[in-house]
């Protein structure tokens, strides 16, 4: 039993391994930069050690946004905590939009790889699921934040939900140009707009 416990702890931990080092070469390289050699490497696994656990970079890289979502959806509740109302949603969309300002190599890395994926039908269905969710997360932190200012707004914050990730999509495009596109005053008035109201 406990050789079991121990193979499956070595098992998870160089699946914790690999996508840390998937993480830290996607950034550096881009998707079609990367190869499951240079992440072996940098891992310090072999290629196939790497490939008996994820089917292709594809499948890694999407494991690796998942643990990421993941990852952001626990910092997000965080950064919350304490905000309330239309306010303090507005609060809580500057702060994650300085977030992503500051982690702009992240979000144009999944730009890069969207693109990539709108042209494979399976890829396109995998990153569907992980966008999906995002959406149902931030759905959810919103309406917590937003109180009991939500009741019956549940469609409404959800297409603010997803039409704030566009915007984010779109700013990081924009910012990687101009470093003060969407600046918070604009965010500001298309959060008011979208979910209404003031306080």
């Amino acid at each position: 039993m406990e050789e079991r416990a121990t193979r499956a702890e070595r098992t998870e931990q160089i699946r914790t391994e690999v996508l840390a080092a998937a993480l830290d070469i996607f950034l550096a390289r881009g998707y079609h930069g990367a190869s499951l050699d240079q992440i072996a490497l940098a891992a310090g696994y072999t290629k196939g050690v790497v490939y008996s656990r994820f089917e292709s970079k594809a499948d890694l890289f999407l494991a690796m946004v998942e643990a990421r979502i993941d990852g952001r959806a626990e910092q997000n509740r965080r950064v919350a905590d304490g905000l309330f109302g239309v306010d303090g949603l507005v609060e809580l969309i500057r702060r994650l939009a300085a977030a992503q300002r500051d982690d702009l190599t992240w979000a144009l890395l999944l730009i890069e790889f969207r693109a990539h994926a709108a042209r494979h039908s399976d890829l396109t269905a995998a990153y569907g699921r992980l966008h999906a969710g995002t959406i149902e997360r931030l759905t959810s932190l919103f309406t917590d934040v937003v109180g009991a200012a939500s009741a019956g707004r549940s469609d409404v914050l959800r297409e603010a939900a997803q039409v704030l990730l566009g915007i984010g999509t779109a700013a990081s495009l924009e910012q990687a140009v101009d470093p003060q596109a969407f600046p918070p005053a604009v965010l500001e008035r298309i959060v008011r707009a979208l979910v209404g109201g003031e306080g």
